[in-house]
């Protein structure tokens, strides 16, 4: 019977094993991030890539996780936001060194450098944008269904076009130029996005502003209408939906 005293320490520590094992840390922090508990997600998500860097797909699930983060602390006025884009475009440079033909690995180049810009002067901004331009064009060329780079490109022509002058000519010093954008594209690179994810709040939202900005009122009023009437699949999509509600009480009829 002594023999057993072992031979059960053993067994729970294969049990122990087994629960802490990188399954079962990324199981627990898909859970959390579909109820936008983000924090939390994050946390699980770090505990699989410390326990096996190689885990398939988690350099993408930290990437996005520090995003979301960050955009909830940015919601909150809480300028530490600032630091989870900077985690965020680390665990990104990672993943374009290890995964440099994966379009999602561009998406989120782009999207850290994106949020990044949001904390920069103007100048840095317009330096910023030509790099995320960059990464959104290859996301497209490798995938041209990749529906967040299309709606990302279409919101970085309605952008530029709105660029003001004094900026415009700083870009023309520094860099040459900008490069070319129109309305139209940024309504076709939405429009594209909104029919590849039909179920997009967001892209329904900025659809609209664009539609807006070209006159397009009815339309307009229309994908607003759309956006709130979708359930909530992202933890910003409450925002979203009150910004449309917004929108649609300020350019109502």
């Amino acid at each position: 019977m002594r023999t057993l005293g072992p031979i059960m320490v053993l067994f729970f520590c294969i049990i122990s094993a087994i629960a802490d094992s990188p399954d079962r840390w990324f199981a627990k922090a898909e859970q959390a991030h579909q109820q936008f508990d983000n924090v939390q997600a994050l946390e699980y998500y770090l505990k699989v890539y410390e326990a096996q860097p190689d885990y398939p797909g988690i350099l993408f699930k930290i990437v996005r996780s520090y995003i979301d983060v960050g955009e909830d602390l940015e919601d909150r006025k809480d300028k530490s936001a600032k630091q989870q884009y900077e985690q965020a475009l680390k665990f990104a440079q990672k993943s374009l060194r290890k995964y440099p033909d994966d379009p999602q690995t561009h998406i989120d180049m782009a999207t850290a450098l994106g949020r990044l810009a949001l904390f920069s002067g103007g100048k840095k901004k317009v330096g910023l944008s030509r790099d995320v331009k960059k990464h959104l064009d290859r996301a497209l060329e490798l995938d041209p269904n990749a529906a967040n780079a299309h709606a990302a490109v279409g919101i970085y022509h309605r952008e530029l076009c709105n660029l003001n002058w004094f900026l415009r000519k700083f870009a023309v010093k520094l860099f040459g130029g900008l490069p070319k954008v129109s309305m139209d594209d940024a309504l076709e690179h939405l429009e594209r996005a909104v029919e590849l994810r039909p179920d997009w709040v967001f892209a329904h939202l900025e659809l609209g502003k664009t539609l807006w900005e070209l006159k397009k009122k009815d339309r307009a009023r229309q994908e607003w209408q759309k956006a709130l009437g979708l359930p909530n699949g992202d933890h910003r999509d409450p925002i979203y939906k009150a910004e449309a509600k917004k929108l649609l009480k300020d350019h109502g009829e």
